[in-house]
């Protein structure tokens, strides 16, 4: 049975690569000195500064008797110092720059002066990005919040807001030709509907409809009235132009002669918005029909 391989530790279990780039960036300087430290140190530490080996040749060429002894002495001074290994050479800029820091507390203290103003600046930086980002998430709350704010508004209004439909719809003949109808509307809602207006017709056509059924004009006077919650209203319509000829009776009630009841019905909620609810009712059309009873139409019904 094979023993399952021992998992190692992740490395952003430790550390992530975001603080790992981040302490580079803020140590690297002292990095870099304290490496040009250790490399003066261990490679040139008998270097001599550019200026003061100028000044020295400089000297030498300037004082005859120093150079007439120069001459004398170079080639033993030179063998005894091959020998020693300890000829001086000149330094590099870089060690140049250590050793002059060494030997000025002031530019020695000013460097770390510079040192900490770069870290400033790091974490100025840093403090710019940790506030765009607050802001950014801070403006997000704040959509958030808002969106959660209307939601809420729209579901308050979706539960209280008053609702009238139609409720049933009934036909009758009193005689041959002359269909009545009644037509039910209801509030379902929790509120009141007020300036509630309603218009409703009958038309006699074939199904499906080839034909615009009529309307009223946008002037046509109606009544209004308040629906309260739980509340239902009766409209009743009647054929007009009198009544349907002998011949069609026959027809009534079947797709050849569908009677069409429909309407529109206006009002406002609670919260002062303007709804209808249109519908269309029919008796007859392609399916079985019902003694008496009115069924929707598959089009021509909408709410709001």
């Amino acid at each position: 049975m094979k023993t399952p391989i021992e998992q190692k530790p992740k490395f952003n279990d430790l550390a992530d690569a975001g603080s790992v780039k981040a302490m580079l960036v803020i140590l690297w300087p002292l990095m870099v000195a304290i490496g040009s430290y250790w490399y003066c140190e261990s490679r040139e530490a008998n270097c001599q500064d550019r200026k003061e080996a100028a000044h020295e040749a400089k000297s030498k060429a300037n004082n005859p008797d120093d150079l007439a002894v120069f001459y004398k002495t170079y080639s033993k001074d030179a063998e005894q110092k091959s020998v020693e290994g300890n000829t001086p050479i000149k330094c590099s800029i870089p060690c140049h720059i250590v050793n002059k820091a060494l030997d000025d507390p002031v530019g020695l203290f000013t460097g770390f002066l510079v040192y900490v103003v770069y870290l400033q600046i790091l974490l100025m930086f840093r403090q710019e990005t940790w506030l765009r980002g607050s802001f950014k998430a801070a403006d997000a709350s704040a959509r958030a919040a808002m969106e959660g704010v209307i939601t809420a508004q729209d579901t308050a209004q979706r539960q209280l807001r008053a609702y009238v439909h139609v409720a049933a719809g009934d036909i009758n003949f009193p005689s041959p030709g002359f269909p009545e109808a009644e037509i039910v509307i209801k509030n379902s809602g929790q509120t009141p509907a007020y300036h509630v207006r309603h218009w409703i017709h009958m038309w006699i056509a074939e199904h499906p409809l080839k034909v615009t059924l009529p309307i009223p004009s946008h002037d046509f006077q109606m009544a209004t009235d308040v629906l309260a919650p739980g509340a239902m209203s009766i409209m009743p319509i009647e054929k007009g132009g009198g009544p349907v000829p002998v011949e069609s009776i026959r027809l009534l009630g079947t797709a050849e002669g569908t009677i069409y009841i429909y309407g529109m019905i206006t009002y406002k909620d609670v919260f002062g918005i303007e709804r209808y609810t249109k519908y269309r009712l029919m008796y007859g059309g392609q399916g079985p029909v019902a003694p008496g009873k009115l069924k929707p139409d598959s089009d021509g019904n909408e709410a709001t």
